[in-house]
């Protein structure tokens, strides 16, 4: 297995190639549909440590992206498990306003300063920031809080804008589809599947 390869033995410290051994197999599990097993490499991945001193900026943007990786992995491991608490809890983090846009950040190892300096990372940044809001409007979806899965849809439609002009495959409009048709709302609905055309 390609854990034995890396050693997943506890007295042997996490280092990058580990957590993304680990990361591969939650990604293989979660396409497998064995959500427990994805659920459990995943926060093998988020309960690692790596200490802030004396590692370099690369290194501390992998370990940074490896954590908002496996955040959004056992997200959506815990809402296919029917933890929609815990699939929120797992995006939005510390609860704290700007949770979502952080953990966004550093699943695009990106900055918010990089990000309207460059073109390039301000489309890997909307990229995150899209899946991430895309993720927690399913979450709140699923919570019954019908509002912020609208409000959460919008901004990652937004986002998804900034970068793509094509409506096709667009998870984003997915995700406000589904909003609108929850609240029953099916001539908004249908308007924005027209409009996808």
């Amino acid at each position: 297995m390609a854990l034995e390869l890396f050693g997943d033995d506890e007295s042997v410290p996490d280092d990058l190639t580990l957590q993304s051994a680990r990361l591969s197999l939650a990604y293989v599990c979660l396409e497998g549909k064995d959500f427990k097993e994805a659920l459990k490499y995943s926060e093998l991945v988020v309960k690692s440590n790596e200490s802030e001193a004396g590692i370099d900026s690369a290194r501390r943007i992998m370990f940074k992206r490896q954590q908002a990786t496996a955040r959004m992995y056992a997200s959506e491991a815990s809402a296919m498990l029917g933890d929609s608490m815990a699939s929120m809890k797992y995006l939005a983090g510390d609860g704290q306003k700007d949770a979502i846009d952080r953990l966004a950040c550093d699943l695009g190892g990106v900055s918010l300063e990089m990000a309207a300096s460059n073109p390039k990372a301000k489309n890997r940044l909307a990229k995150a920031q899209t899946m991430v809001r895309c993720s927690a409007s399913a979450a709140s979806a699923c919570l019954g809080n019908l509002a912020a899965c609208k409000q959460l849809a919008l901004g990652a439609q937004a986002m998804e804008n900034s970068y793509s002009a094509s409506r096709e495959g667009s998870i984003a409009r997915k995700a406000l589809l589904y909003c609108m048709l929850r609240e029953g709302n099916h001539g908004a609905a249908l308007s924005l599947i027209r409009s996808a055309r």
